[in-house]
């Protein structure tokens, strides 16, 4: 049986620049760990960190924080609470 490998790519929306990013990860991250790193790469501060989430593309399905993702399904990288004056200051 072929050994399943430890880093994947996972194609994920974001909205601000209109486009799906490449993201490498270790297959165990879960959706929690891969939003946090999401947030850096993109310079959000981390108080905003815990409003977004990532939800299957082109569904209403918000993956849960402590899940892995699938191979081969696309994500959106989406904020899951809107704080207007939060919102305001990030975007």
């Amino acid at each position: 049986m072929e050994e399943e490998p430890n880093e994947i790519t996972s194609s994920i929306f974001y909205y601000k620049n209109g486009s799906f990013s490449s993201i490498n990860h270790k297959r165990t991250d879960t959706c929690e760990k891969i939003c946090k790193e999401l947030c850096r790469r993109w310079n959000f501060p981390p108080l905003v960190q815990f409003l977004f989430g990532l939800r299957i593309y082109g569904k209403q399905i918000w993956i849960a924080d402590s899940r892995q993702l699938v191979i081969g399904e696309k994500y959106e990288f989406r904020i899951r609470f809107k704080v207007s004056r939060l919102f305001a200051q990030v975007f």
